[in-house]
């Protein structure tokens, strides 16, 4: 239980930390300009995964609600292929690693 309150600290000053980069500098918010696609490994930062995390959540939340409030019959189209199709920037986040 003593660790809770250092770990919601931690969480806490990261957040903070991160927020002072701006989109425009952070590699996750534009398309990558390399070959195959692959995430600019060396302009890449430690600074730049909690925006870009906070912000995939933001942008996959805001699919799938869409996808929930769609007044359309379901097709698999506008649920299955969509559902499969968001989350696009947290999932780019979250396949580079940071160790």
């Amino acid at each position: 239980m003593k660790k809770l309150p250092l770990l919601l600290l931690l969480a806490v000053s990261l957040f903070m930390g991160c927020k002072s980069v701006k989109k425009a500098d952070n590699p996750f918010f534009s398309d990558y300009k390399t070959p195959f696609n692959v995430p600019p490994f060396d302009k890449i930062d430690s600074t730049h995964f909690m925006p870009a995390y906070l912000e995939g959540m933001k942008q996959h939340d805001e699919e799938i609600n869409k996808i929930i409030n769609d007044d359309q019959a379901a097709t698999f189209e506008n649920t299955i292929l969509a559902f499969d199709k968001s989350g696009k920037l947290l999932t780019n986040v979250s396949k580079v690693s940071t160790r």
